[in-house]
């Protein structure tokens, strides 16, 4: 199969929708939890301290879902298939779960994954730590550039054309 009908066909769509699915509902949850865990700070600092850390910690769960879609969807087109296979892929990248033997082991009609092309555990926990660490840089760095303002000031003016119309 060639690399432009892999990233043409319509595999990275489906994968997209089960990472949003199962990692988006873990977000969630992470979300839900820690609404409750921020309790006290509602009490000690008021509703305005309390939203504003709860919207914080729910922007950056977005953003790290957003880039671990992208980042999910680099490992399915480049790894998946050429380094290994396994019989379940729903979602086979998490960039806060290492890669490891439980992606391969699990049993899907008596079948199991394995290894390609000579490939082994420690190549693919080194190409998941690759693609993990570009997920996890990118969610910092727009998080802090949102929360800074930077981002979203640079962006207005690159939309506004603002840079290239102003005089030195």
């Amino acid at each position: 199969m060639s690399f432009l009908h892999r990233l043409l066909d319509y595999d990275p769509v489906a994968y997209a929708y089960m990472y949003v699915l199962f990692v988006g509902a873990f977000h969630a949850l992470l979300v839900g939890a820690a609404a409750v865990m921020l309790i006290p700070r509602l009490v000690l600092g008021g509703w305005r301290k309390y939203l504003r850390t709860l919207r914080r910690f729910l922007l950056f769960n977005a953003l790290l879902l957003a880039f671990g879609i992208l980042g999910n969807s680099l490992w399915m087109t480049f790894v998946y298939g050429h380094r290994y296979i396994s019989q379940d892929t729903v979602v086979d990248f998490f960039p806060f779960i290492p890669f490891g033997q439980w992606a391969l082991n699990v049993e899907w009609g008596g079948k199991t994954g394995s290894l390609l092309n000579g490939a082994s555990l420690w190549e693919l926990r080194g190409l998941w730590a690759l693609v993990a660490g570009m997920v996890w840089t990118a969610t910092v760095l727009v998080y802090r550039g949102i929360t800074q303002g930077s981002l979203l000031v640079r962006l207005r003016r690159i939309v506004m054309f603002e840079e290239l119309t102003e005089s030195p």
